[in-house]
């Protein structure tokens, strides 16, 4: 049941990332958990996706005060609670970084607010860019290697006259597993002609 929920979940995440990448050669999409002073954000744009984590520091209690005043009146929206949002922009927002093969990584921190009188106030962001090809390889991967090495596991436990299911030795003539009920090598059973099958 673990595994059958583990595969869902990984599908799931492969039908939006292909939908997701898709999408972003007509339009930036932004998905963001974001509050006053952070927020991590994922981002695509023209088959790139951007992880961005941004917080902001403060030197002393009174700065973190007038910021979150400033913020009240400039990002209503923004609170002490995290918050989900999702946003769709026109393109050419996103700008791409340097890159080797669509990878990249930039990470800067610069004082900000001096045009509203506020000092002490650093910004701080990390940003990650994948391409999509690698996403969809990373989550198309894993269940196909899954697959074949659960194929390749079946093949030698019919090789070892094991259980397919569980692995478990029944011994000859059962044609159900003692162990996890499954069916034990029906072709090869019926095959012999046995007719003291035990159950």
């Amino acid at each position: 049941m673990l595994r059958m929920l583990r595969y869902f979940v990984v599908l799931v995440l492969l039908i939006l990332v292909a939908a997701a990448t898709l999408r972003s050669f007509v339009s930036n999409e932004f998905i963001s958990l974001a509050r006053v002073d952070r927020a991590f954000t994922i981002a695509t744009s023209d088959g790139l996706f951007f992880l961005v984590y941004n917080r902001v520091s403060f030197d002393s209690d009174p700065e973190y005060e007038a910021w979150r005043e400033l913020m009240r009146t400039v990002q209503p929206q923004r609170t002490e609670r995290w918050q989900l949002r999702w946003d769709v922009e026109n393109r050419g927002v996103i700008t791409p970084m340097p890159s080797v093969l669509g990878f990249g990584y930039e990470s800067s921190s610069r004082q900000i607010g001096m045009r509203s009188g506020l000092t002490g106030v650093t910004r701080s962001v990390d940003a990650v860019q994948l391409p999509a090809w690698f996403a969809l390889l990373a989550l198309g991967g894993f269940p196909l290697f899954r697959l074949i090495q659960r194929s390749h596991v079946r093949r030698q436990r019919v090789e070892q006259g094991l259980c397919v299911s569980c692995g478990f030795d029944p011994g000859p003539g059962y044609l159900t597993c003692p162990r996890c009920g499954q069916n034990v090598r029906p072709d090869e059973i019926f095959s012999k002609g046995s007719t003291q099958v035990q159950r």
